[in-house]
């Protein structure tokens, strides 16, 4: 991102030292950051106030490739506030994580295959068991813990 800002700037000063020559030979000149961003200056113009020159104006595009790939935000699993909701929430650390959320966090992402809690009734382990086994995460995957 800091080279996009620095080609950036670049561009602004090229745009500014080479405008009037870019301008009247109609070329494009293009910066390319990596494989997925380009920057391309179209050129440069005077603005006029009350037909007198105000100031100039740069004209540039920013070309970006893959950004849907690159600015992937990871969909939340809505199955985890679920679980520790079913959890008894005493937070005791009996199943070897720092309470209740940990230990969730644990199935939800696979690092478990079993329910460690000692605390938890077994209709209600029962439940859980059955929820995670039916209801699908993000993926579309869901978990089958004993």
């Amino acid at each position: 991102m800091l080279s996009f800002l620095i080609a950036f700037v670049v561009m602004l000063v090229i745009g500014a030292l080479l405008g009037v020559l870019l301008s009247i030979a109609k070329e494009k000149l293009s910066i390319k950051i990596d494989d997925n961003a380009k920057i391309s200056y179209l050129g440069i113009s005077q603005i006029r106030d009350d037909d007198e020159y105000s100031g100039f104006r740069v004209d540039i595009q920013v070309e970006l490739e893959n950004v849907k790939e690159k600015f992937h935000v990871e969909e939340e699993d809505k199955r985890l506030q679920e679980l520790i909701e079913m959890l008894p929430g005493y937070n005791c650390g009996s199943c070897g994580y720092s309470g209740c959320g940990g230990m969730a966090e644990a199935i939800v992402s696979g690092e478990l295959d079993i329910i460690p809690c000692n605390p938890l009734k077994q209709k209600d382990r029962e439940k859980i068991i059955e929820y995670l086994k039916t209801t699908p995460g993000p993926d579309g995957s869901t978990i089958d813990i004993k």
